[in-house]
């Protein structure tokens, strides 16, 4: 798979090929991908979409946080070094949504959900044949004398580099082949290639160099691109001056005739050492791109050779520093974050949830809804039940929290009745961020717009000892909604409820309001001829809303209709006798 989804833990792995599409959702307040879209579209914080071009994150409804935890690169072999900040990708809102390129190593994160996903991509991988002959007595690690090699035996089949000249025997461990003489390799094998040893010409007065003195000038180059050049790990070789050739026993050698050494220039024997491992140029954190098998196998070399010098690759003091630096980051970030059983832990006081940091304190939910988004069988719902919390019709009786949808208020009667007794209004993002945290949030961060002058204030008293009249016209337009009205009313402290034709002496109390119709009110003139201002039915509802009565207020009068004059009939023409 070329895009693998791996958990914070490593216990899950999502494989995400070319074509499909991974939903990023909270599931147990943790960080999950899944193929299918859950049924509250609120829970999905992203969509990943797998193309042959690479990954695309989408926002959700939920913001994201994407920390590269690997080397600022496009390439695998390019340079570069980890950046300490992530970026945030915001929710998506009705003009927006954010999008991202994911790339390797890239780790996501959110506030509202515990754990993390990595994004891991897999090269793609052949399969070849392999020509390996059938097993020798060098399988099994015997030790074989060096011969004479061919210019086959000179290539490095392990992106090896020439360190020095030995003459010692060389233990090869080759693994076992399996039956179908296959094995499973990069798309370009990684080689350095040796050109023709030349051999150093004699000094005059010195003895002729025998064939083990003769030192190979190798051209490396390779096949595939590397993090380091090769001439960083070349094993430099002192060329000999004018001391005294000795053998391998510490006697003095013997001048080689003509003819040896030009027998033996045609193969000089050189010993090899294995280039420095590119897992000492990651990161810390990276995981290692070999198998278990590989590993045993490299180590298996090392000590066979462990005669043979190896220069080992040093970091520069800024890269180190600049690595230094983000793994502290890291860790302070780890430090600073609570465990999720600390964030979400509630103790339960005399039938109150109070949360350990303080974040909800008040009684067990009772929460109604009135004009809301959140359907009855929904995750959320199911989240406000096993949290402790019940779900009530009216917003009488224990109701405690009224749940609306975000956007403008719709002045239904059950919200006018709960701003009239002091009951929490609230969005429906508070309940929504509750069951993608897990735990239930502060009331007063999602209070609606245009209602905190009102906010757990009860209205029992806005109008007290006022009369209210309602012309018959209006009454007919409530219908049986119009008994509501009566308890509206009744709840802010109005002392009568009058619906009657205009002209009975009650209309003429001092404190009264009128309510009429806007338009086509046949009770407005003669109520207005009696010097009363006639208000529309808004009047009433925008006052419990905001807290207070202004009767100055003109934004709510009835006006009257100038009434248009009759146009005259039009005068036929006489018929001709």
């Amino acid at each position: 798979m070329p895009w693998v989804v791996n958990s914070a833990d490593g216990q899950q792995s999502y494989p995400a090929p070319a074509g499909e599409t991974l939903y990023i959702v909270v599931d147990n307040a943790a960080l999950s991908a899944v193929r299918a879209a859950p049924d509250d579209a609120a829970l999905i914080l992203g969509t990943l979409a797998v193309n042959p071009y690479g990954a695309k994150l989408e926002a959700g409804h939920g913001d994201l946080k994407i920390l590269p935890t690997g080397p600022a690169r496009l390439h695998k072999n390019g340079s570069g070094n980890p950046p300490v900040e992530g970026f945030v990708l915001q929710a998506k809102t009705e003009n927006r949504v954010e999008t991202i390129i994911i790339r390797n190593q890239d780790s996501i994160t959110s506030t509202n959900a515990s754990g993390s996903l990595t994004f891991i991509w897999t090269p793609p991988q052949i399969q070849v044949q392999s020509s390996e002959k059938k097993d020798t007595p060098a399988d099994n690690g015997e030790a074989i004398e060096a011969e004479d090699e061919t210019e086959d035996d000179d290539e490095d089949l392990d992106n090896t580099v020439i360190s020095g000249v030995s003459k010692s025997q060389v233990l090869r461990s080759t693994p076992h082949m399996s039956a179908s003489r296959s094995e499973i390799i990069q798309e370009t094998p990684t080689i350095d290639r040796v050109t023709d040893a030349v051999g150093l010409p004699s000094r005059p007065g010195h003895p002729e160099l025998k064939d083990d003195d003769y030192i190979a000038t190798a051209a490396v180059y390779s096949t595939a691109p590397q993090n380091n050049g090769v001439v960083d790990h070349l094993a430099k070789v002192e060329e000999p001056n004018d001391a005294e050739m000795k053998d391998e026993h510490g006697r003095p050698e013997a001048p080689a005739t003509g003819n040896e050494v030009q027998k033996l220039s045609r193969h000089p024997k050189v010993q090899i050492s294995k280039r420095p491992s590119p897992a000492l140029e990651e990161d810390i954190s990276s995981p290692s791109a070999r198998t278990a098998k590989r590993r045993k196998v490299d180590q298996d070399s090392d000590n066979n050779t462990s005669t043979t010098p190896v220069q080992t690759a040093r970091k520069t003091a800024t890269k180190r520093k600049k690595r230094e630096s983000f793994i502290k980051a890291k860790s302070v970030q780890a430090e600073s974050t609570p465990p999720q059983s600390q964030r979400s832990t509630h103790s339960s006081i005399a039938g109150s949830f109070i949360d350990a940091e303080g974040d909800y304190d008040g009684p067990k939910p009772r929460v109604a809804f009135s004009n809301s988004t959140i359907q009855p069988n929904s995750t959320i719902i199911k989240f406000l039940k096993k949290s402790g919390g019940n779900v009530v019709d009216s917003v009488e009786g224990d109701c405690n929290i009224l749940c609306i949808k975000v956007g403008p208020i719709l002045k239904t009667p059950k919200l006018l009745r709960a701003v009239t007794r002091g009951t929490p209004i609230v969005t429906d993002k508070w309940l929504t961020d509750s069951a993608l945290t897990g735990r239930f949030l502060p009331l007063d961060l999602y209070i609606p717009p245009g209602l905190s002058a009102v906010w757990k204030v009860p209205q029992s008293r806005l109008l007290d000892s006022y009369t209210v009249f309602f012309t018959p016209a209006l009454k007919a337009q409530y219908k049986t909604a119009f008994t509501d009205m009566e308890k509206l009313c009744k709840a802010v402290g109005v002392r009568r409820v009058v619906s009657k034709k205009p002209g009975s002496k009650d209309l003429y109390d001092k404190d009264a309001i009128f309510l009429a119709e806007a338009e086509g009110d046949k009770d407005v003139p003669a109520l207005l001829e009696a010097g009363h201002t006639c208000y529309t039915k808004d009047f009433l509802t925008h006052s419990i809303v905001a807290g207070e009565v202004n009767l100055a207020s003109e934004e709510f009068r009835v006006q009257v209709e100038e009434t248009k004059p009759a146009k005259p009939a039009k005068k036929g023409r006489g018929r001709n006798s």
